[in-house]
This record gives structure tokens, sequence and C-alpha cells, in this order.
């Protein structure tokens, strides 16, 4: 999967249950405490990422998500890899 991507958001709201096949996580900064995670579909032919479906946390929130998939999904390590995004704004 191509690790930079042009993100583009839709003009309406979107129902639940769309596909993702990446997402990412942005600082928002009006609240400094939060975050938001977009969950993203990827076009290489377009060579964009379209957002599903976005959702403001708060940060520490980021951290439960870990404990979480580390406990259920048995994922031993986290391997810090960033994605260079170009933004559509």
């Amino acid at each position: 999967m191509k690790s930079e991507y042009e993100i583009e958001f839709g003009t309406k709201a979107l129902r639940t249950g769309l596909y993702s096949n990446a997402f990412r996580i942005v600082e928002d900064s009006d609240t400094p405490s939060d975050c938001f995670i977009d969950f993203l579909i990827t076009s290489p032919t377009e060579e964009k990422a379209f957002v599903t479906t976005r959702i403001r946390v708060r940060k520490e929130f980021l951290y439960e998500m870990v404990r979480h998939l580390m406990k259920n999904f048995g994922i031993g390590s986290i391997l810090s890899s960033p994605i260079s995004i170009k933004e559509n704004n």
C-alpha cells in the first residue's frame, strides 16, 4: 500500500458499517487534549484516501485502544512506522 495519499472528506454523513482499509490519528488543534481518529478507504488509482468515518476521542483513549488490541488480538508490540499523508483542506 502506498504510504502517501491525499485525504478527501465526503460532503455528506455516511452510514455505519463502511469498509475501511486504513486509519490515521490527527491532533485537534482547537482542543489539545483531544484527537481525531479517521478511518479511510485508500484508492491507489486516484492516489487518495477518503475518510469514511471520523471520531473525536481524548488522547488517553488511545492507550486504552492499544491495551485492548494487545489483550484481545495478540498484538505483542506496536511498531512505529509513520505514514506521510498530504492534507486536502
